[in-house]
């Protein structure tokens, strides 16, 4: 820029000034549809807490019965032993 008069300067800085305001405007175009966007996005994690929150109870569920399950093949393998062993007594007697 040292080549350049005043004038020549005022010129190019308008220039650059011209084009950062056409970044801001095009920017501020783009608000509305920022701000849809963050809404939409809110809703769509508003959406996924309450799944999160229905999972988590679901696992809680899932968590009881699987320890149900546990207990119920606990008493079945207890009594499978004590068949087991009537049979074996019962087959020596025979």
């Amino acid at each position: 820029m040292e080549n350049l008069d005043d004038d020549e300067v005022k010129l190019v800085l308008g220039e650059v000034l011209l084009d950062e305001l056409k970044v801001i405007h095009e920017y501020v175009q783009d608000i509305p549809q920022i701000k849809a966007d963050i809404i939409d996005l809110k809703a769509d994690v508003a959406v996924l807490k309450t799944d999160v929150a229905v999972l988590k109870t679901d696992v809680s569920v899932l968590k009881t019965d699987m320890k149900a399950v546990k207990l119920t093949l606990a008493g079945h393998g207890r009594q499978f032993k004590r068949f087991a062993q009537r049979v074996t007594k019962l087959e020596a007697a025979a």
